[in-house]
């Protein structure tokens, strides 16, 4: 029977020992994933700082535009020139209030957002978009003589455009002046 419980005691002290090994073991890996975590937490906090930095530089940029925006539309919007604008996909971004009544158009914004060949013949938009070309590509001002546009009614006018290459909403335009 002592042979059976000194047995017993040594299989126990064996059992112990596994388990303080493995307990080592597991608070070794605890203390890593605590370190990874920590890591990991800190990234995190870095992360969502810069974050909120570029959204409020966003913020800023976008503050910038409308403030900027504002001011061109309070010098372009009822001016007598007629001004249309275009951007690089050849979509009319903004048509003044002058050249909207010019063009016979409901509202100046009725054609804003359409592609400016909507509302030409063919053979007139592959000049018109040659044009347009030159102009983006070397920035050099364009003239355009008896361009036929149709507006939303169907009633067709004739145009002389002056164009040359600015920026709308910080982006690449074509500003074509109606005559």
């Amino acid at each position: 029977m002592s042979s059976y419980m000194s047995h017993t005691k040594k299989e126990l002290v064996e059992m112990i020992e596994r388990m303080d090994a493995e307990m080592e073991q597991i608070t070794s890996e605890l203390a890593a994933l605590r370190a990874e975590h920590a890591e990991i937490a800190e990234t995190h906090e870095r992360l969502k700082a810069e974050l909120e930095e570029l959204r409020e530089e966003a913020r800023e940029r976008e503050e910038s535009l409308s403030e900027g925006y504002a001011v061109f539309k309070s010098f372009v919007d009822d001016h007598k020139d007629m001004v249309v604008l275009v951007d690089a996909t050849y979509t009319i971004r903004y048509v003044n209030n002058a050249a909207g009544q010019h063009l016979k158009l409901p509202t100046p914004y009725a054609i804003v957002g359409r592609r400016i060949f909507d509302f030409f013949e063919y053979r007139e938009a592959l000049k018109l978009k040659e044009r347009i070309d030159h102009t983006f590509l070397t920035g050099e001002k364009g003239k355009i003589k008896d361009l036929r546009f149709q507006n939303l009614k169907q009633e067709t006018f004739l145009l002389k455009l002056k164009m040359s290459r600015v920026r709308y909403e910080d982006m690449p335009s074509i500003k074509m002046a109606l005559k």
